[in-house]
């Protein structure tokens, strides 16, 4: 069960909310030999809303694949920058250990001589 403060997508649970079941699934079966066939995932807003999904073997492989990248990062000790924008930073919880969150631009005006004010 993940419970999400996000809204879903238009077409329901989200893909990386999706692949974050997945890689829980996988962490049940690998630390306490626990298969997990279902995942719940639930949006509090606009209204609260649960999604139901079936952990598939394609699921788990994709999440695997993620895990692996994760654990590359870790390795290397050099984070990728963030490839999203400012906006999306706001509301995460993970800013403070980001190495270069995201900042919103700084306002630029741009001087147009033949405009008149």
């Amino acid at each position: 069960v993940e419970v999400k403060w996000a809204e879903p997508s238009r077409s329901g649970i989200k893909k990386d909310h999706k692949l974050q079941l997945g890689a829980y699934a996988l962490l049940a079966e690998r630390s306490k030999n626990i298969v997990v066939r279902k995942g719940v995932v639930y949006y509090l807003k606009p209204q609260p809303k649960l999604y139901e999904i079936t952990i598939t073997g394609k699921l788990l492989k994709e999440a695997e694949k993620i895990m692996k990248k994760i654990k590359e990062i870790v390795v290397k000790g050099a984070p990728p920058n963030p490839r999203i924008s400012w906006r999306k930073c706001k509301g995460c919880n993970y800013t403070r250990y980001c190495p270069t969150p995201a900042k919103k631009p700084a306002q630029t005006h741009r001087h147009n001589p033949r405009k008149r004010l």
